[in-house]
């Protein structure tokens, strides 16, 4: 399994496939504020987790084992911002901020009672999906 800075990197990834831009390591080293060769180690690990498939010279694409951990990790952290926005009063800065506290740290029983109890929402206030593959 991996662990908490590389799911936090994967995280990155499918965010940037989200927006249409591929993956490549100038643009994650900009992104993430780490330097190229700390992108390349982070791709290396998830590449021997088969999450990742790195084409030499060109972008990176996230594999369907990858995706599908990326998906829920995301699924997760917008659940809780959504929630805490709607239920807490918090405004969407903030709530963001404190969804990425503990994103990894509630547990799947709990983000799916509070889906439920959102009516699986499509879409975060950043207008992205928020994957139900695991919930529903």
């Amino acid at each position: 399994m991996p662990n908490f800075s590389e799911l936090k990197f994967l995280m990155m990834l499918m965010r940037i496939l989200e927006d249409s831009s591929p993956i490549r390591t100038t643009v994650l080293s900009r992104k993430i504020g780490i330097k190229p060769p700390s992108v390349v180690e982070y791709l290396q690990r998830l590449e021997h987790r088969r999450m990742v498939k790195r084409l030499k010279w060109k972008e990176t694409l996230l594999t369907v084992k990858g995706k599908r951990v990326a998906k829920s990790l995301l699924h997760n952290h917008r659940v809780l911002e959504i929630y805490f926005v709607t239920f807490l009063n918090l405004d969407e800065e903030t709530a963001c901020k404190e969804a990425s506290k503990i994103d990894f740290c509630v547990g799947q029983k709990t983000i799916n009672a509070m889906c439920k109890l959102l009516n699986y929402p499509r879409r975060c206030f950043h207008e992205k999906e928020v994957y139900h593959e695991n919930c529903m």
